[in-house]
């Protein structure tokens, strides 16, 4: 690879066309930390967790940590600039999420003057798509609460989002006895549906005078299978669940497992329930007159744009990072984010090259603030 630092889009091109699956970050996550170097960072380096971190400003300063993801989810879009409506615009897998918040940060950060009185921290995290986060969970480890953190994830180059709803993946197991398929006794299917009922009343309940998308608690059902063993039929349900602000993952899990203990005292025909979590992540939510959000609003304005002040549905590093730090955190980053992990991820550059300009300028006038 060439050491030379190449201009914006080329260097998005380029780690775009690096695959990065979850998991396998390492050959992009180099190429990070080459172009790092190549444009004057401080010190860039690959952390224990395998994410490439690049420090610009003044060591020892008041710190502020850019957390974008390097990885992507799977699934191959084949790489190409088109002229789409004028505008042009890059196709390929991790164009949106999220490496072209990342390329925002890496380029952004390196036109701000190299003696800014902040120390800037520019992270590309591995595994953001799994659910290890093993990338930003690692950070804590590694660096004090800084002054502020920014998540790199798309919400347009006008999108300031203030927080994400949380996340609860509930694994449902149990098994019956075999019957004939003539008898009158449920089936492990029936069993499962039957649970998954439960759950959902529950939540319609749980839900009332909730309003939105942002408070109330999503059950979707991720997946259901069965089988047999020839002497048992086995039921598996995985439940996922989007969590609204006023919804705590543990005290679920425990309502859930309460349902579970019920259901299972008027179900006889029903061996060995269990319920156990996969994931379990609370709540992200930031005040939007935090002096952050406040600055990247000026920004986003300066560059002629209307400001959008975003909650999302989905999950993401700020929810890992919130158990932790507790400073102000915001996500920012171009991109259309209907497009995530889909066969037409694109971005478009023209918006690519203005989310630089307003990082920037909304970096330079916060760190002075510090």
């Amino acid at each position: 690879m060439s050491s030379e630092a190449l201009d914006p889009v080329s260097f998005l091109r380029s780690l775009v066309e690096i695959p990065s699956y979850s998991g396998d970050e390492r050959q992009a996550a180099e190429f990070v930390i080459e172009q790092m170097q190549a444009l004057g960072y401080r010190k860039a380096y690959i952390d224990e967790a395998g994410s490439p971190i690049g420090l610009w400003g003044s060591a020892g300063a008041a710190r502020v940590m850019l957390v974008g993801h390097i990885d992507t989810v799977k699934g191959v879009v084949p790489i190409r600039t088109e002229s789409v409506g004028g505008e042009e615009v890059l196709y390929g897998r991790g164009s949106v999420d999220a490496k072209g918040p990342l390329a925002t940060f890496v380029q952004a950060v390196s036109q701000l003057p190299s003696d800014i009185a902040a120390e800037i921290v520019v992270v590309g995290a591995v595994e953001e798509e799994a659910s290890s986060s093993k990338g930003a969970r690692r950070l804590p480890h590694d660096f004090e609460e800084p002054r502020a953190v920014v998540i790199g994830e798309p919400s347009g180059t006008n999108g300031i989002t203030l927080g994400y709803k949380g996340r609860l993946l509930l694994e449902f197991s149990a098994k019956r006895e075999m019957s004939h398929s003539a008898s009158a006794s449920r089936s492990a299917a029936e069993i499962g549906i039957a649970y998954v009922k439960r759950v959902t009343d529950y939540v319609e309940s749980a839900n009332v005078g909730k309003e939105g998308i942002f408070q109330p608690l999503d059950c979707s059902v991720q997946s259901f299978n069965t089988s047999s063993d020839g002497l048992y039929e086995n039921v598996d349900v995985c439940l996922g669940f989007r969590l609204g602000p006023d919804f705590n993952p543990d005290e679920l899990t425990q309502q859930f497992q309460q349902i579970l203990g019920e259901f299972a005292s008027e179900s006889p025909d029903m061996v060995e329930p269990s319920l156990s979590v996969g994931m379990s992540e609370y709540t992200a939510q930031y005040d939007k007159r935090s002096e952050l959000a406040k600055t990247f609003r000026m920004a986003v304005r300066q560059a002629g744009l209307e400001p959008r002040l975003v909650l999302k549905t989905g999950t993401a590093d700020m929810n890992v990072l919130a158990r932790d730090w507790k400073c102000p955190m915001i996500a920012y980053g171009p991109g259309d984010s209907d497009l995530d992990h889909t066969p037409n991820e694109h971005i478009v550059l023209s918006e690519y090259r203005a989310a630089i300009n307003i990082l920037r300028a909304a970096l330079e006038r916060f760190c002075s603030k510090l």
